[in-house]
C-alpha cells in the first residue's frame, strides 16, 4: 500500500485506483512540469543575457546558471523516461511454460568476491545452487589477499560442489577476473553476482527465455534491491536512491534500448560479451563501459523490472561515500569517452541513446551543482553579488510553478510505484549530502587522477564521527553567517530579493543539518570503515 505522508498524494492514490486514470494523471503530470521546466529555463536565458551584470556578477550568474542548467536537463530526462515508462515499457516475454518442450541453454554463474567473509559468501552460495535450473555451473571468482579468507572461501566451495578460482595477479579487477574466465567456459549465458547478492530460485527460469527468444540481446538487467534497508538510516535512504533509478528512469532507458549493465544481477549473452573483447578493464564502473561497447556494437539492451536478487547496501556513511566516490569518479570518466565517440562516430548510436547515455554520464556533475546554487544566496546576502538580474516578482511567478510540477511530478511517480515518500524525500537529502564526495569524485575523473578500486563495504551502522562532515559544516557556518547578516539588513530596509535568498539558506542550512539525522545510529562508531574510507580518499 502506498504510504500516504503527503495529503496530495492520498487523493491521487484514491482516483489512481482506475489504472487508466493513473496512467492519464501521471503522464498529465509529466507534461506540465515539462513545460514548466521549459518556461523557466527560457526566462533564466533570457535573464542571463540581460545588461547591468558587474564582472563578479557575471562570474556567478555562470556558476547559478550551470546549477540550474544540470537539474533542468535531469529533470526533462526524468519526465521524458516517466512518459515512456508509462506507455511502452511491456515485459517482453512469457517464461511460465517456455523450457517445457526446450532445452535448457548452459548459464554460468560468477560470484565475484573481493576479501568478503564467510556469512555473506555462504548466504549468497547456497542461493546460486537453490536456483530451479539444472544447466548451471557455479564459479566463485575471489579475488582476495588475506589468506585467512581465501582459506574460508575455498572450503564453502568444496562444501557447496562449486567451483573456485583465485588469480594471484588482480588485473582489472572485477572486470579482470570475468575476463580470465571468460574463454574457459563454455556457457551461452553468464549470470554476474556480487558477493552478497542472492538470487531467487526462479531467476534464471524468468531471464534466460527472453535472451533466447532475442538473438541480438546482449543483456538484461535486473533491479537491485537493498533487504537491509531497514537496518540503518543510511541504508534506507541509500534504498530510496535506487528505487528512483529502478522504477521509471531504467523503464524508459530499457524502452530506448540504452539500458546499461549495472555489475551485478544482470545475464549476458556471452558471444556478445567476447565480441567486444569481454569487459572493459580500464574503469572502476566496468559495467557502464561495457554496456557502451555493447550498443556500439549493434547489440540491445533489456531492463526486466523484477526483483530476483536481494541484496546488502551501505549502512553507514564511510561506507555510502566509499560506494559513491567509486560509482561517480568511474562514471565521469566514461562520460568524458563518450563525448570523444559522439563527435568521433555520432551515428553508432540512435540520438535517443545518446542522450540517455549523456544523461547517465553527467549525473554524478549533482555535487558540484549543488554547491553552485548554494554559493549564489551567500554571495547576495554578503556582498551583494547578483547572479540573477530580474525583478523578484517576475522571478517567483516564474520559479514557483516550475518548483511545483516538478516535485510534484517525483513524488506522483513514485508514490504511484508503492514507494514511500518520506523515504524518498530522505533520498534526495543524502544526495545533497554527499556532494564534496561528488565535487571530489568529478575533478578526479576530470584531471586523471587514479583512485583505488574498493568494493562496498557492508554493515558497520554506527556513530560516524564528525570529521564525516566537516564540508557540511563548514558550508553550515557559512550559510548561517550570511543569513544573520541578510536578517541585519533587511531590518534597516525592506527587499523582497534579500526575503529570497534568506529563505533559500535557510532551506540549504535545514539539508545540511541533516546529517545529525543519518550520523547516529548506534551508539558505537564503525571505526573499521571510517579508517577505510580515510585510507581510501588518501590513496
Amino acid at each position: 500500500m502506498i504510504p500516504m505522508e503527503l495529503p496530495i498524494l492520498k487523493v491521487i492514490y484514491i482516483v489512481t485506483m482506475n489504472k487508466r486514470r493513473g496512467y492519464i494523471i501521471l503522464i498529465s503530470t509529466a507534461i506540465i512540469a515539462l513545460l514548466f521546466i521549459c518556461i523557466y529555463l527560457t526566462f533564466r536565458f533570457f535573464v542571463f543575457f540581460a545588461e547591468g551584470y558587474s564582472l563578479l556578477d557575471r562570474i556567478f550568474a555562470i556558476c547559478l546558471l550551470l546549477g540550474e542548467l544540470f537539474f533542468f536537463i535531469h529533470g526533462i530526462g526524468y519526465s521524458i523516461d516517466v512518459i515512456k515508462a508509462s506507455r511502452r515499457y511491456r515485459e517482453e516475454f512469457d517464461s511460465q511454460h517456455y523450457f517445457l518442450n526446450v532445452k535448457e541453454p548452459k548459464v554460468a554463474v560468477f560470484i565475484t568476491a573481493y576479501n568478503e567473509d564467510a556469512d555473506t559468501l555462504e548466504n549468497t552460495i547456497s542461493a546460486c545452487t537453490l536456483m530451479d535450473y539444472k544447466n548451471k555451473q557455479i564459479y566463485l571468482l575471489d579475488d582476495s589477499t588475506r589468506p585467512e579468507l581465501m582459506r574460508t572461501s575455498k572450503t564453502l566451495t568444496e562444501k557447496y560442489g562449486i567451483e573456485y578460482v583465485h588469480r594471484e595477479n588482480r588485473r582489472g579487477f572485477k572486470a579482470g577476473a570475468i575476463n580470465d574466465m571468460l574463454n574457459g567456459i563454455d556457457a551461452q549465458y553468464l549470470l554476474i553476482l556480487d558477493a552478497d547478492q542472492r538470487p531467487g530460485y526462479n531467476f534464471l527460469r524468468e531471464v534466460v527465455p527472453t535472451l533466447e527468444e532475442k538473438p541480438k540481446l546482449a543483456f538484461v538487467q535486473t533491479p537491485q534491491y537493498y533487504v537491509n534497508r531497514d537496518s540503518s538510516k543510511v541504508s534506507n535512504a541509500a534504498s530510496a536512491q535506487q528505487s528512483t533509478f529502478y522504477a521509471n528512469v531504467s523503464e524508459g532507458k530499457s524502452v530506448s534500448n540504452a539500458m546499461f549493465a549495472c555489475g551485478t544481477n544482470i545475464v549476458l549473452r556471452v558471444s556478445a560479451l567476447k565480441d567486444i573483447g569481454g569487459f572493459d578493464e580500464e574503469s572502476v564502473t566496468e559495467d557502464f563501459a561495457t554496456s557502451f561497447k555493447l550498443h556500439e556494437r549493434g547489440y540491445s539492451s533489456y531492463y526486466y523490472n523484477n526483483v530476483f536478487v536481494e541484496g546488502d547496501g551501505p549502512a553507514s556513511i564511510p561506507g555510502y561515500y566509499m560506494q559513491q566516490m567509486r560509482w561517480a569518479y568511474g562514471t565521469i570518466g566514461i562520460f568524458k569517452k563518450l563525448l570523444k565517440e559522439l563527435f568521433r562516430h555520432p551515428r553508432r548510436l540512435t540520438p535517443v541513446q545518446w542522450w540517455e547515455y549523456i544523461l547517465s554520464g553527467t549525473w554524478y556533475f549533482v555535487g558540484w551543482a549543488f554547491f553552485f546554487m548554494m554559493i549564489c544566496p551567500v554571495a547576495y546576502l554578503l556582498f551583494e553579488i547578483r547572479p540573477l538580474l530580474a525583478e523578484p516578482y517576475i522571478y517567483v511567478v516564474a520559479y514557483l510553478p516550475y518548483l511545483l510540477f516538478s516535485t510534484l511530478q517525483f513524488f506522483v511517480s513514485m508514490s504511484m510505484r508503492g514507494f514511500s515518500a518520506k523515504d524518498q524525500w530522505f533520498g534526495q537529502i543524502l544526495t545533497y549530502l554527499t556532494f564534496p564526495i561528488y565535487m571530489l569524485a568529478a575533478t578526479y575523473a576530470l584531471i586523471n587522477k587514479k583512485i583505488p578500486f574498493v568494493v562496498t563495504p557492508k554493515g558497520g551502522s554506527g556513530k560516524s564521527p564528525l570529521t564525516c562532515f566537516w564540508p557540511q559544516i563548514a558550508m553550515m557556518l557559512i550559510i548561517f553567517f550570511s543569513v544573520a547578516v541578510g536578517i541585519w539588513k533587511f531590518v534597516q530596509q525592506f527587499d523582497l530579493a534579500l526575503i529570497i535568498n534568506i529563505l533559500w539558506s535557510f532551506y540549504y542550512l535545514i539539508l545540511l543539518s541533516m546529517f545529525l539525522y543519518f550520523r547516529r545510529d548506534a551508539e558505537e562508531p564503525s571505526l573499521y570503515y571510517v579508517d577505510m574510507f580515510e585510507e581510501f580518499v588518501r590513496e
